[in-house]
């Protein structure tokens, strides 16, 4: 039988991945097509690294399962929130859901 990796280093690696994954997964567009469904597999990329055979963190994996349970693919703000809050312990108010910032560029390519 196959046993977790127990080490303190590798726990730490583990958290740290699902810290940048759940980064990703707040700056992904998700008003895109597709972008949302990418968004959900960045979460369930990271609820797989916190749980036991990462982490093994059990608050991260409740607060991942969390932005699943309020994820709605038609609005993803909501769900960015509980990563920002609950994952990252960012007490910032959104950055406006799912709107790119003002001076992205046209999701299109468009110019200006």
């Amino acid at each position: 039988k196959v046993e977790p990796d127990a080490s303190d280093e590798a726990r730490a690696r583990a958290k740290a991945d699902v810290i940048k994954i759940a980064q990703s997964a707040i700056q992904c567009n998700t008003n895109v097509i597709g972008g949302s469904g990418v968004f959900r597999e960045l979460v369930v990329l990271a609820q797989g690294r916190a749980g036991p055979w990462g982490a093994a963190d059990a608050t991260l994996t409740r607060s991942l399962a969390r932005v699943l349970v309020v994820f709605k693919s038609n609005a993803c703000g909501s769900a960015k929130q509980v990563l920002r809050t609950e994952v990252l312990g960012d007490d910032a108010p959104p950055d406006g859901g799912d709107e790119p910032p003002s001076d992205a560029p046209p999701a299109n390519g468009a110019s200006p």
